[in-house]
C-alpha cells in the first residue's frame, strides 16, 4: 500500500482499497504515472499523485452510425445522376427475391439510406484518400421499391433513391439571408449537414433581409447563392457544400494522348467521347436584377426591378443579339441602389460571361482499371479537371474545366463515369425561385442617394441634414443608416403634418425603438427634438402609424444627425 503525502498525527486515515500485485518488484501504482504510448494517454485530473488519475484512448476504430447490408451481389445495374442544385437520383436493378419490397424483413423500403461505395485503389494525400478504404460516390434515401414477378428469371426488384438535395426542397424556409456565413442559421434543423466555406459550425442569430412564406431551404440556398456569386453542391456524402471564390486545383487530368496514361493511369485518363463546343447560349451580355426589398413597417417583401445591366461590346461582338438573364437578389437596405448593385453584382456578372469560352461540353471515360476509379472517387460536383484536346490540326484544348454534372453507369460488363462542365470562371446560371405572396401594387423602385453631411466636427451639436421630400403615402420611408455601431444614439426631428399623430422609429431588425409625438406649435418642430438609442448597427425605418394622415403635396420631412450616414429619396 502506497501513500506519498505526509503523514500528519492529529489526522485520521483510512484505507478503503488494496492492490495485490504479482512479482517481487514495486511497478507503478497509479495511471498517472505510466508512460503515454501511441495507442493510451496517461494523466492526472489534478495534483500529480494527489488526484484522480486518467486514461484515455487515442486508437478508437470508426463505428458506423447504422448498420448497413451490402447488396451488390445480386445488383445486375447502377445508374447515378447528379447536377448542381438539383435532386441527385440513383436507380439499381437488382435481383434477389429477399429484396423484394413485399417481404415484410426487406431492407428496401421509402426512407432507408442508401449509398454506393468504391475501394480506393491508390492513396492521394492532396484529396484526403488513403488506399484500401470505401469512400461514397452517392449518399441518399430509397423513395421507391419496385418489384415485377417473372416465373421464369424470378423477382427484378427497381430501387430509386434520392439525395439531400430532395429534404431541402421539401423543407420550407421564410428567412432570406444575404451573407453567406448566415446560411447556417436557416439550415439549422433541417436534417442536412453543411460545409460553408470550410465550416460546419452553428450559429445562434443571423442577418435576415427578408422574409419569402413562398420559398423552400433549396430556393434560399439558390437566393444567397446567386447574392454572393458563389457555387452550391450536395457532395456525394449528402453534405451541403456552400462556397464563395470556388476554384480548386485539379488533381484528375484528361488526355487525348499522353504516355502518362500508361504509367500513372489513376492521375491520367483518356476517353470515350468528349464534344467540343462554342455554346452562345453560355453568354450573359444583359443582367437583370429582382431585388427582395423588406418593409418592417409593413412586415412585407417585394420584388422590386432594376436593369438592365449591359455589355454593349458583348452585344456588338454577339451580331447585336442580347442574351439576357434574371438575377433574384436580396441584401442590406442600405445597398438597394442602382449604382451598387451594378457594380457590385451585374458588373461581375457580365465580366464572367459576356464572351464563351470554347469548351469540351462533356465526357464519358470508362474505368478499365483499378487506378481509374481515384477519379470516380475523388471528382466530386464543382472539381476541376484539367483537359487536353486536340480538335483539328495543331488547334488544342488546354484548360481546366468545372464539373456541374456527373453520371455513373455501373453493370456487369462495366463502369463508365460521365462529366458535364462549365467554364471555372463563370457565375453560376441562374434557377427558378419563387416570388412571395402577393401583395398588391407593385411599389416601384426606389433611388436612394447617400448623403453625408459635410460638416467637420461630426461628433459636436446636432447638424442639419438636407431636407427631404415626401409623398402622400402611408409606406413612403426614408432611411437613416447608423454606421457608428451598438448604443449609437440619433436625433431626429420632423414637421408638423395635417395634424397630430403619432410616427413610429423602428430599426431593421424590426425592433420598436420609440415614438414621437408631433406638436402642431408655432415653430412646426418638435423644439428639443428625440434621440433614440439603437441595439445594433443598421437602418432606422421612419414611418407614420396612423395611415389617415396626409401629407401635404409641398411638405417636407427634415433629418437631424450626429455623426452618421444618411440614406434618402431623391
Amino acid at each position: 500500500m502506497y501513500y506519498t503525502a505526509a503523514v500528519t498525527s492529529a489526522a485520521t486515515y483510512y484505507a478503503d482499497a488494496m492492490m495485490l500485485e504479482e512479482g517481487t518488484t514495486p511497478s507503478t501504482y497509479f495511471d498517472g504515472s505510466k508512460s503515454s504510448t501511441a495507442q493510451k494517454v496517461y494523466g492526472w485530473s489534478g495534483t500529480p499523485h494527489a488526484s484522480a488519475s486518467t486514461e484515455s484512448s487515442t486508437d478508437f476504430a470508426y463505428v458506423e452510425p447504422v448498420q448497413w447490408q451490402n447488396i451488390l451481389g445480386p445488383t445486375s445495374e447502377i445508374q447515378i445522376s447528379r447536377k448542381e442544385l438539383d435532386v441527385g437520383l440513383l436507380t439499381a436493378t437488382l435481383h434477389d427475391a429477399l429484396l423484394d419490397p413485399a417481404v415484410a424483413n426487406s431492407v428496401v423500403k421509402p426512407g432507408r439510406r442508401m449509398r454506393v461505395m468504391a475501394l480506393a485503389p491508390v492513396s492521394d494525400a492532396n484529396q484526403g484518400i488513403t488506399a484500401g478504404n470505401w469512400y461514397s460516390i452517392y449518399t441518399g434515401k430509397i423513395t421507391k421499391g419496385l418489384s415485377e414477378y417473372n416465373p421464369p428469371k424470378g423477382v427484378e426488384v427497381t430501387i430509386s433513391a434520392s439525395d439531400n438535395v430532395k429534404s431541402l426542397a421539401e423543407q420550407m424556409e421564410s428567412s432570406s439571408v444575404a451573407n453567406a456565413a448566415d446560411l447556417a442559421y436557416t439550415l439549422e434543423g433541417k436534417g442536412v449537414p453543411w460545409n460553408i466555406n470550410g465550416s460546419g459550425n452553428q450559429i445562434s442569430s443571423a442577418s435576415v433581409v427578408a422574409y419569402n412564406a413562398n420559398a423552400s431551404m433549396l430556393d434560399q440556398i439558390s437566393l444567397t447563392r446567386d447574392t454572393t456569386l458563389a457555387k452550391a453542391w450536395v457532395d456525394r456524402n449528402g453534405v451541403l457544400q456552400f462556397r464563395t471564390a470556388w476554384n480548386p486545383t485539379p488533381r484528375i487530368n484528361f488526355y487525348d494522348d499522353d504516355p502518362r496514361i500508361a504509367s500513372d493511369p489513376a492521375h491520367y485518363l483518356s476517353w470515350s467521347d468528349a464534344p467540343t463546343t462554342y455554346d452562345t447560349d453560355d453568354c450573359i451580355n444583359s443582367v437583370t436584377v429582382k431585388w427582395l426589398r423588406y418593409n418592417v413597417g409593413t412586415n412585407q417583401t417585394t420584388e422590386i426591378s432594376y436593369g438592365p445591366y449591359e455589355d454593349s461590346a458583348a452585344i456588338a461582338a454577339s451580331n447585336n443579339t442580347v442574351y439576357s438573364k434574371e438575377f433574384k437578389i436580396c441584401g442590406s437596405p442600405s445597398n438597394e441602389d442602382s449604382a451598387w448593385i451594378k457594380t457590385n453584382f451585374a458588373d461581375p456578372v457580365l465580366a464572367a460571361n459576356a464572351t464563351p469560352v470554347r469548351k469540351v461540353r462533356s465526357l464519358t471515360y470508362p474505368v478499365k482499371q483499378e487506378e481509374h476509379m481515384l477519379s470516380a472517387i475523388a471528382n466530386d460536383l464543382y472539381s476541376n479537371v484539367y483537359l487536353r484536346f486536340k480538335v483539328t490540326g495543331t488547334d488544342t484544348i488546354a484548360s481546366n474545366h468545372q464539373i456541374t454534372g456527373l453520371e455513373h453507369t455501373i453493370t456487369a460488363k462495366g463502369w463508365n463515369v460521365s462529366y458535364t462542365f462549365a467554364d471555372t470562371g463563370s457565375v453560376a446560371a441562374p434557377v427558378f425561385i419563387p416570388s412571395p405572396p402577393f401583395q398588391g401594387v407593385g411599389v416601384a423602385p426606389g433611388v436612394w442617394q447617400n448623403y453625408t453631411p459635410s460638416i467637420v466636427n461630426m461628433t459636436g451639436s446636432v447638424q442639419r441634414s438636407r431636407w427631404m421630400r415626401v409623398g402622400n403615402t402611408i409606406t413612403y420611408q426614408f432611411r437613416i443608416y447608423v454606421t457608428g455601431g451598438a448604443g449609437s444614439t440619433a436625433a431626429i426631428t420632423v414637421p408638423v403634418p395635417v395634424s397630430n399623430t403619432y410616427y413610429a422609429f423602428e430599426n431593421i431588425f424590426g425592433e420598436h425603438i420609440g415614438e414621437v409625438t408631433i406638436l402642431n406649435n408655432s415653430t412646426g418642430y418638435i423644439s428639443s427634438g428625440h434621440a433614440y438609442t439603437l441595439g445594433h448597427s443598421g437602418m432606422i425605418i421612419f414611418r407614420p402609424r396612423d395611415n389617415s394622415i396626409e401629407w401635404p403635396g409641398s411638405s417636407l420631412i427634415g433629418a437631424y444627425v450626429q455623426g452618421y450616414v444618411i440614406y434618402e429619396a431623391a
